[in-house]
């Protein structure tokens, strides 16, 4: 499975010149998650230094956004060798990720629009949503990566 996930992750990241900076960020954050036994370790290992960096609300949402969307660029190719591996031990499995998968998204997001809002501080709900789907993107790129072992 690591190899075919490997390759898998490989293929995703790789892409044209203008996604350089993602695909590198995706690669990196890859390669920390299937280094070591505690992959959640690497959450935030992209936004944090970004974060010390960053001088405004804005900046620090930019900082989390990124990392984001590193975690979220290989799990289509994740989400699907997840598929294949559980759909050798029963037929009913892939259909039931899928529904799994839609099901999780939305919940991923409302929850971390009231987690923002729950913030009752307008200038650093967006920071917190932002902080939220990065963390709930990243366990779940992680958890699929485990799923079918």
């Amino acid at each position: 499975m690591h190899r075919t996930l490997a390759a898998i992750i490989l293929a995703t990241t790789a892409t044209t010149a203008a996604h350089a900076d993602r695909a590198e960020d995706a690669a990196f954050l890859m390669e920390c998650a299937m280094g070591g036994d505690y992959p959640e370790a690497c959450i935030g290992n992209i936004a944090n230094p970004c974060l010390e960096a960053a001088t405004t609300p804005a900046a620090e949402q930019a900082c989390l956004e990124r990392e984001t969307a590193a975690w979220r660029a290989p799990a289509e190719g994740i989400f699907i060798a997840a598929m294949e591996q559980l759909a050798v031990v029963g037929d009913d499995l892939p259909d039931l990720m899928e529904k799994s998968q839609e099901g999780w998204e939305d919940y991923a997001y409302y929850a971390c629009v009231i987690s923002g809002m729950a913030t009752g501080d307008t200038d650093r709900a967006p920071i917190e949503e932002a902080r939220c789907l990065m963390e709930r993107n990243a366990m779940r790129v992680i958890e699929l990566m485990n799923m079918g072992r």
